[in-house]
């Protein structure tokens, strides 16, 4: 595995990378995932301009799906959990045993700059129908997701079989963080790896409203809205859209 200044080297290379997507001119004021309500306590009903759904879609290898918030049992979204949903990921993740998942948070700062924490982030696996199928894992390999097919009997053997039927639970992801990335890495030795492909999308819930969000948002985070192509639309309805890739 990589050791923890290599890994802090390739977040900040990513972290220039995401520097990139930035408009000129200085960044807007830090502040929560979403500006308008409170989060703890909230209900959805009470954020109905927020969006508490969203997609990626990675540029540098197959890697796509969905992301929403937690929602507790009385019904009221969890401030520092997320569900995560793979549609697709490269078939070199199930032929390569030495490929691993990682994930990380980010926070923008107000200086325009996103600081990435270096730790990968523990998640769980929970199945469809709400079985817990792991404990906390911070990487996800093919031999672990086989042991966990075989275990639980889930229905066919493929990665794109195991993640169809299951959620990924990521949790230490409290309103001081924006970000959250997706990194797929090639183990090439005991103390090195390679990076394949990653994806960086904002943290649900957010404002719907790219127009809004980019109001008092820092710029660097502007282009990850998932609705950012779309802010000249004036006739959009951006939560519906946001609501649309909930599952």
């Amino acid at each position: 595995m990589e050791s923890q200044n290599q890994t802090t080297r390739r977040l900040t290379l990513f972290a220039i990378l995401l520097s990139a997507l930035a408009l000129s001119g200085c960044g807007a004021r830090k502040t929560a995932r979403y500006s308008s309500g409170t989060f703890t306590g909230a209900s959805r009903s009470a954020l109905d301009a927020g969006a508490p759904c969203s997609y990626f879609a990675s540029t540098t290898t197959t890697l796509d799906g969905a992301i929403q918030t937690y929602v507790l049992p009385d019904g009221t979204d969890s401030p520092d959990m997320m569900r995560v949903r793979i549609n697709g990921i490269t078939n070199e993740f199930q032929a390569n045993t030495k490929y691993v998942l990682k994930f990380f948070r980010a926070e923008a700062m107000a200086d325009n700059t996103v600081r990435i924490d270096p730790t990968p982030l523990e998640v769980r696996f929970e199945a469809d129908n709400g079985l817990m199928i792991s404990g906390y894992m911070n990487n996800v390999s093919m031999v672990d997701i086989t042991n966990m097919q075989r275990a639980y009997s889930l229905t066919g053997s493929t990665a794109n079989d195991f993640f169809r039927q299951t959620d990924i639970l990521i949790s230490n992801v409290d309103l001081r963080w924006d970000v959250l990335m997706i990194a797929l890495y090639e183990n090439t030795s005991s103390t090195e790896s390679r990076l394949v492909g990653d994806v960086a999308m904002l943290m649900p819930e957010f404002t719907a409203d790219p127009n809004v969000y980019m109001t008092d948002h820092p710029q660097i985070l502007h282009a990850l809205h998932p609705f950012y192509n779309s802010r000249t639309s004036t006739t959009a309805n951006f939560a519906d859209l946001a609501r649309a890739y909930c599952w």
